[in-house]
């Protein structure tokens, strides 16, 4: 367990590391703040992911302490995409995204952003080089419903059911290949039911899976005092 865990967090330090480094080598000032300014999200969303684990790990109740504001998904969307880019290319694989307009959610901004990070980078990483990533998002019965679809390895019917289980792993094969904590659909999971969505799986093994997870959808972005003025 506790490899998984260590690998768990030495892969988003791999890449802030490697923002970091492509930012030393920029001479364009601007181009190069960019690159320090995704370090530093990705630092915080380290950050509440290391705290997350450990209170996991340790079989504790989380009560998130949730800051809820109207977000337009497409900043989730985006941030997400600036992480999981790189290692998508490495890899030859596909991104594709399907985002209706004007999709806006009732959610905290930085602990949504951490599952659909989660769900694109599990996707990446369990998909062959040049398979395919399909991100999709809609409005449904007063919630926004995303899908993360891939063409990856798939999970077999008798593990679909223990995915989100703590420190579920498929079986040592796969562990030792593809390797992770077990524990990142677990507080995905969680998260997505504090805000008073759903998170569930489809997949048949050889096939790809896909994930979803809903959130309230919010009328509109609220506006900000200057807005009114």
């Amino acid at each position: 367990i506790i490899s998984n865990i260590s690998h768990e967090l030495r892969t988003p330090i791999t890449i802030m590391r490697g923002f970091i480094e492509v930012a030393m080598g920029e001479t364009d000032p601007e181009k190069r703040n960019k690159h320090l300014e995704r370090a530093i999200s990705a630092v915080d969303r380290q950050n509440i992911m290391i705290q997350d684990l450990i209170e996991t790990a340790m079989g504790k109740i989380k009560n998130l302490d949730l800051v809820f504001e109207n977000v337009d998904f497409k900043d989730i969307l985006e941030t997400s995409l600036k992480d999981v880019e790189p290692k998508a290319k490495l890899s030859d694989i596909n991104i594709k995204i399907d985002l209706e307009k004007n999709l806006y959610v009732k959610a905290d901004q930085q602990q949504l952003t951490y599952v659909l990070t989660k769900l694109m980078d599990n996707a990446i990483k369990f998909t062959e080089n040049g398979g395919k990533l399909e991100v999709l998002a809609k409005q449904k019965d007063g919630f926004v419903e995303v899908c993360v679809k891939d063409t990856g390895i798939g999970i077999s019917k008798e593990n679909l059911n223990k995915i989100f289980d703590k420190f579920f792993q498929v079986d040592a094969t796969t562990t030792r290949k593809y390797s992770g904590s077990g524990v990142g659909l677990t507080i995905s999971k969680n998260i997505i039911e504090k805000h008073g969505g759903n998170i569930w799986v489809e997949s048949e093994l050889g096939k790809g899976t896909t994930f979803f997870f809903t959130i309230p959808k919010a009328s509109s972005k609220q506006m900000s005092f200057d807005e009114y003025n």
